[in-house]
């Protein structure tokens, strides 16, 4: 917190963040604020309704962003009919069903889990190219990396504790009413969007065109860059989380505890990355990050118990901090540069991270039917690993043109 108000301070009057990105990045810590305390339960709680299968359990998150980015080229051209701000008004209301569903997994865990993937492949594929091509109009050139950090610590800040209090929620007053409340909490993001202007992007290609653009020669750090981070976060989000919650034997409450513990731990590093970023030249903070990020990842190949989970995610998260912060800020920089093809720069980002969060999640499911769950989670964290130094790709000058 004290490194957030420092920061704050210093900032001089062009890097003061505009009234409008404080409202969109409001929206988010509500958002937020639900997911992150209990989404990292919702992906334990299907595996457990699953019968304990990793295979059916990767298979199903594939499918959820195989279907998002099926989607995303025909959502994005509503940008230029409905508008920025309407498009996120009608996405948040299937996140807040797709995490509100769980309430009642207990009781239809077949219904809840096709609800609760549909809603969310829906929802990912209408609203990240609009939040995202709005963050990069918004966003001050000079000070990317600087904004970046200083609003997501801000909203980590606020945020820090919800894994532990979800994980002791799910503890003691069961996953009804858990899930009910997250939903309610969701449901205030809401507001914040009324108070942002609505903006248009016209997108200028067809369908297939656009899975055509993505394939383009010129186009091949864009596809492998975002590939390799969709694949490398889709291994936290899922894998590393069940990993954790078989290695606590179940208790949510511990889940909750070391997530907790690791995201206060992150929030310090990340204020320091977003002003190295504006200082250091692009491609050494994204090497640097990627070099840290692979070998945390390695390091995660000894973790066996729940200190080595906070160590090896600690060290982890040093380099995928800095890596992260770099890459949000190189996004909107690559988009804000792609001047009226803002939006089609963002598609071609969108789709190509929900390739590689599909293609991890298969390779996850295949290792796991034919070695079990342990090895397949050794490999996927190789895997992941590998695919961590490919966001380096991301520092080359990107033109969808």
């Amino acid at each position: 917190m004290q490194t957030l108000l420092v920061h704050m301070r210093e900032m001089t009057a062009v890097e003061r963040v505009p009234r409008e990105l404080w409202m969109l990045f409001t929206h988010r810590v509500f958002m937020r604020l639900g997911l992150v305390g209990l989404s990292t339960f919702s992906v334990s709680l299907l595996y457990v309704y699953t019968g304990n299968s990793l295979v059916m359990t990767g298979l199903l998150y594939a499918a959820l962003h195989l279907v998002s980015g099926i989607l995303t080229p025909w959502s994005t051209r509503l940008i230029g009919t409905l508008g920025i701000k309407k498009m996120l008004l009608y996405a948040t209301p299937l996140a807040i069903l797709s995490l509100g569903s769980f309430a009642l997994i207990e009781t239809y865990p077949w219904a809840v889990i096709a609800v609760s993937l549909t809603s969310a492949a829906v929802y990912k594929a209408i609203y990240w190219v609009p939040y995202q091509v709005d963050m990069a109009l918004l966003v001050d050139k000079n000070a990317r990396g600087r904004q970046v950090a200083l609003l997501s610590n801000g909203s980590d800040v606020l945020i820090a504790l919800t894994p532990l209090l979800g994980g002791i929620a799910l503890t003691q007053f069961g996953i009804s009413a858990s899930f009910l409340v997250g939903a309610l909490i969701m449901s205030a993001a809401i507001l914040p969007l009324l108070f942002i202007k609505e903006r248009y992007e016209s997108y200028s290609w067809g369908y297939l065109e656009t899975f055509q653009r993505l394939f383009k020669i010129n186009n091949r750090a864009l596809l492998f860059g975002y590939m390799g981070d969709g694949a490398q976060s889709v291994a936290l989000s899922v894998p590393w989380i069940l990993f954790i919650f078989v290695l606590v034997e179940g208790r949510f409450d511990t889940l909750g505890l070391v997530s907790a513990v690791t995201l206060i731990a992150l929030i310090m590093l990340r204020a320091a990355t977003g002003t190295l970023f504006d200082k250091w030249d692009k491609k050494r903070v994204l090497i640097i990050g990627g070099v840290l990020n692979a070998t945390g990842w390695l390091l995660k190949l000894f973790v066996v118990t729940p200190v080595g989970v906070f160590l090896s995610d600690t060290y982890h998260g040093a380099g995928r901090v800095s890596q992260r912060t770099s890459i949000e800020a190189v996004t909107y920089e690559q988009a804000a540069d792609s001047g009226r093809y803002i939006d089609e720069y963002t598609a071609l980002k969108e789709i190509a991270l929900s390739i590689g969060r599909a293609v991890m999640l298969l390779l996850m499911s295949g290792a796991a039917f034919l070695f079990g769950f342990e090895i397949a989670i050794t490999i996927t964290i190789i895997c992941a690993a590998l695919t961590s130094l490919s966001a380096s790709m991301l520092s080359q000058r990107i033109s969808v043109v």
